[in-house]
């Protein structure tokens, strides 16, 4: 049964990104959207192992949209973030996170041209360690995020993004003998471009 619901839940949403009904056509410019975007990782400090630092890193995403009303959007975001790991002050490499979320965004001012919004959304992180000193590996996990941000259309089909975000995440680190549950959640901050078709 969990896989049928899997198949259905994939299929309605490649039916509603696929096919954006003219119903949907309520704003100025198009209903699908592609958004690249970097910016910075700040990790938060793990109060649980503060002898595992993470620092802050790169954060590179890209995006597809699709507006159902003026104020309300969905998609899936996807992207690479890379942070330096230390344990007790040893630099042992980084960590590689690939995480991949479906979003709902809300636009406060739809109709304006400077628009701000807010987002939130759930996913999963697929991370990879990339070791420098130490042999050491890292898990994937669960995530989530929520943030705020504001769009500046440039034109009808193209808008520079600004936004941040906290997104909460976790992963299982080992090292040897030494194994560690380490929080990698943190502020995420991007500038990108969006284009509206």
């Amino acid at each position: 049964m969990k896989g049928f619901n899997r198949c259905f839940f994939a299929l309605s949403l490649s039916v509603l990104f696929l096919l954006p009904y003219s119903a949907q056509a309520l704003t100025d410019h198009g209903n699908n959207a592609v958004k690249i975007a970097a910016g910075g990782f700040f990790p938060l400090q793990d109060d649980d192992n503060p002898t595992i630092q993470v620092a802050n890193g790169i954060w590179t995403e890209a995006e597809y949209a699709v507006t159902l009303t003026p104020s309300w959007e969905i998609g899936i975001q996807a992207g690479w973030a890379r942070s330096g790991i230390s344990h007790k002050g040893q630099r042992l490499g980084h960590i590689n996170m690939f995480p991949a979320a479906v979003f709902v965004r809300y636009r406060l001012l739809p109709r304006e041209k400077i628009v701000p919004f807010l987002f939130g959304g759930a996913g999963y992180s697929f991370n990879r360690a990339s070791k420098d000193t130490m042999d050491f590996d890292v898990e994937n996990h669960w995530l989530w995020r929520a943030g705020a941000g504001v769009d500046f259309f440039l034109t009808r089909s193209f808008v520079l993004r600004v936004d941040g975000r906290y997104q909460g995440t976790e992963s299982d680190f080992t090292s040897g003998t030494v194994k560690h549950t380490i929080d990698l959640g943190g502020f995420v901050g991007t500038l990108g471009l969006v284009l509206y078709w």
